[in-house]
């Protein structure tokens, strides 16, 4: 995989996925946590993955905590098979 996965946000519920070699407008959503850790398990992460602010106030962002978004982006992870990151 060239393309993994850079930057993680959340939205409106779900989380956005930012690419390597795309640029920061450019974002895959995942509306569910089966639809993210698709995602994940599709491009892979990256050595370092940076999370954006709304990850750290994602009830701002459709999530019922503030670690709401922390919370799906790591059991998505683990759902998508790459555990061990």
């Amino acid at each position: 995989m060239n393309n993994k996965i850079k930057m993680v946000g959340a939205n409106n519920g779900g989380l956005e996925f930012v690419l390597e070699n795309d640029s920061y407008d450019n974002k895959i959503d995942g509306k569910n946590l089966d639809e993210c850790a698709s995602i994940i398990a599709k491009h892979g992460l990256a050595d370092v993955v940076q999370g954006s602010s709304s990850m750290d106030f994602a009830s701002e962002d459709g999530f019922d905590a503030d670690d709401g978004a922390r919370v799906m982006f790591h059991q998505a992870i683990k759902l998508s098979g790459l555990d061990g990151f």
